[in-house]
């Protein structure tokens, strides 16, 4: 105590020796602290380091992950909407159907990664193949003298023997033709699936697919060196830099390179020395998206000349802020520092989590906000390629910019009265795009609701289905009329009898047959028939102005027609309508005995109560009526008392 006073009574009369001492004690102090500082940083920011690399290895593959899933997802519903589609189904009854072309075409044409769309039936023949050489080549139809037979290959009797309702994965490997490895290579993807028919075993859908793409986007990264290998650690990809040169290792079993992973493993392990290196080696398995025998596995190694930059920069860091704790020498100061820079590493962190999640949401999800009345406030990417409006064309804008004119108000109004309910709305609608394309969509409306549970705006998730309709059209669609074909008919036909008993109704049917057509076909050639069957749908489809009022061709030059009548005077005027406006076509007929120009004979049934009559009754008494409206003459409407059978 007694040296401390002895110290203050020579330092305080002497304020400049005061000075210089706590000068000396806060450079001294400064200097400890800041060497502290240095060493005890550089420590932890190894930590951190390792840390930062494993986050962004981690990111880098769910961003990837999700879109290999997209990607994958794609390809197994194209599969599953072909085999379960109407045409290709006809042509497994029939095993002959010329429309399946057409379908396979679409299909193949859908997506530039599918490059061989084949169908082997039950004894491995193939009886349709669609291929293209590369991605950019266009697709062409393997004629039936080039087709071979698969029996023999593995892709055949494995997905033969798997469950009718299984998609099968072939491993990744390089495509071969005839026994040998194609060049330049094609990395394969095979899917498959069984395709039964009543029960029994059709054959197989296969789908080829060029995988080269969504390798490189697997790999591609500037901050790690990627590989892909499989269960027995053979090389999908690997490249590694020697001696300045890049070393090829991928495929190493397809072309029998004598490297795998484990030899690279252990390569690389004595490269890193540092072991908290070593330990951001990170390995992710692709098994649940790609469920294949390979048991594919992604493997992430810091890029070194991207470590050595991050730790140089790391270092550069913590230096600076020693060096301005030495400068300063306050410690407060050296603290209030650290703690805004600290935050503002995390803030960095989460905001640029935050910003890959909104990209991937913007780039592939066809997003829309609205206020609760309706205005646009914000939009996707993807949703403007969608719609072809940009997004300044869209904001301040009512959603009903997309309408489609033909969408009955009572879709709109049920829309409205669940969504203002607080309710989720989901289900389809017909859209018109900036430059008229009118196009299909699965939509799902979600309110967003404040504190206090009252409406802010609503989110609507849009997904395209216009393909599907289209594949769904061509195989209900008649192709030389464009009227609904016969199938179509007994779907309709039956659900429209089930309707009228329901609820009562009246209902009315016409069935229509050209008069003297055969004469027609003889005299003027069939070119000029399948013109008159055209001119013929075209007018009905031209009286037919309400969506109750439905057309068919049910085959030959027999037409028919679904439509709502309150009596039976309002049927038989609606059938003249029909008759006259086909007759005013003025489509010459010198083989007609009844009139010069092509006239038609129509069948009308008309019933209040039709509780009684099943619908193999009201067919055949139109069918009846039409009998005896040729019999008397033809170009005549008969309608058979419905009262009396």
């Amino acid at each position: 105590m007694s040296q401390i006073n002895k110290l203050l009574s020579f330092f305080l009369p002497r304020p400049l020796l005061t000075k210089i001492l706590f000068l000396i004690v806060f450079i001294i102090y400064g200097a400890l602290i800041s060497g502290i500082s240095y060493h005890t940083s550089n420590y932890y920011k190894d930590k951190e380091t390792k840390t930062k690399l494993i986050q962004r290895q981690e990111s880098t593959f769910e961003n990837k992950l999700y879109s290999l899933e997209l990607k994958i997802n794609s390809l197994k519903n194209d599969l599953i909407a072909l085999k379960e589609n109407k045409t290709f189904k006809k042509y497994l009854e029939l095993e002959t159907n010329k429309e399946v072309f057409e379908l396979f075409s679409l299909m193949i044409n859908s997506d530039k990664d599918i490059y061989q769309l084949r169908f082997l039936d039950s004894n491995g023949n193939e009886k349709i193949r669609f291929e293209r050489d590369n991605i950019s080549s266009p697709v062409i139809k393997i004629e039936d003298k080039d087709l071979q037979n698969k029996a023999s290959r593995y892709y055949f009797n494995e997905i033969k023997n798997i469950k009718k309702d299984t998609i099968w994965f072939s491993r990744v490997d390089l495509n071969e033709e005839y026994g040998k490895i194609e060049k330049p290579f094609i990395p394969t993807l095979r899917m498959g699936v069984p395709i039964y028919y009543n029960e029994v075993f059709k054959g197989v859908l296969i789908m080829n697919v060029f995988f080269e793409n969504t390798i490189n986007n697997l790999v591609n990264s500037p901050f790690f060196n990627i590989s892909i290998y499989n269960k027995d650690g053979e090389f999908i990809y690997n490249k590694m830099k020697i001696d300045s040169k890049i070393v090829d290792n991928s495929w190493s079993m397809s072309i029998k390179r004598d490297f795998n992973f484990f030899k690279y493993l252990e390569y690389i392990e004595n490269k890193f020395s540092n072991e908290d290196i070593n330990s951001c080696f990170l390995s992710f398995s692709l098994d649940t998206v790609i469920p294949n025998d390979d048991k594919l596995t992604i493997f992430y190694e810091p890029n070194e000349n991207e470590l050595i930059k991050i730790i140089e920069n790391e270092r550069n860091y913590i230096l600076i802020v020693s060096m301005i704790v030495l400068g300063l020498s306050i410690f407060l100061a050296f603290i209030l520092s650290i703690i805004p820079n600290l935050l503002n590493d995390k803030l960095h962190k989460l905001k640029d989590t935050l910003e890959k999640k909104i990209r991937v949401i913007d780039e592939y999800v066809n997003l829309c906000v609205t206020d609760k009345n309706g205005v646009i406030i914000d939009v996707s990417k993807s949703y403007c390629n969608l719609t072809g409006y940009t997004r300044a064309e869209l904001i301040g804008k009512r959603h009903n910019i997309l309408r489609y004119e033909k969408t009955e108000n009572r879709v709109y109004k049920e829309l409205w009265e669940t969504i203002n309910n607080k309710k989720i709305w989901e289900g389809e609608l017909t859209n018109v795009k900036k430059d008229g394309e009118i196009f299909n969509t699965k939509i799902l409306i979600t309110p967003e609701l404040d504190e206090n549970q009252n409406i802010v705006n609503f989110i609507a998730y849009s997904q395209d289905i216009s393909y599907q309709k289209k594949i769904e059209l061509i195989s209900v669609t008649d192709e030389l009329t464009k009227l609904y074909n016969k199938r179509e008919f007994n779907n309709i036909f039956t659900r429209s009898v089930e309707n009228a008993k329901r609820f009562n109704n009246p209902y009315t049917m016409l069935m229509i047959d050209i008069d003297f057509f055969k004469q027609y076909n003889d005299s003027y050639g069939h070119l000029k028939g399948d013109y008159a069957l055209e001119s013929v749908a075209k007018a009905m489809k031209k009286c037919c102005t309400r969506s109750t009022d439905i057309s068919f061709r049910l085959g030959g030059e027999e037409f028919g027609l679904i439509f709502i009548a309150s009596n039976q005077k309002e049927a038989l005027v609606f059938a003249k309508k029909i008759q006259d406006e086909i007759h005013n076509l003025k489509i010459e007929h010198k083989s007609s005995k009844v009139s010069s120009y092509l006239t038609v004979s129509i069948g009308l049934f008309f019933s209040e109560n039709i509780r009684d009559f099943s619908k193999d009754d009201i067919y055949q008494r139109c069918d009846d009526a039409l009998y005896f409206a040729k019999k008397a003459g033809r170009n005549n409407i008969y309608s058979i008392d419905t009262l009396s059978f």
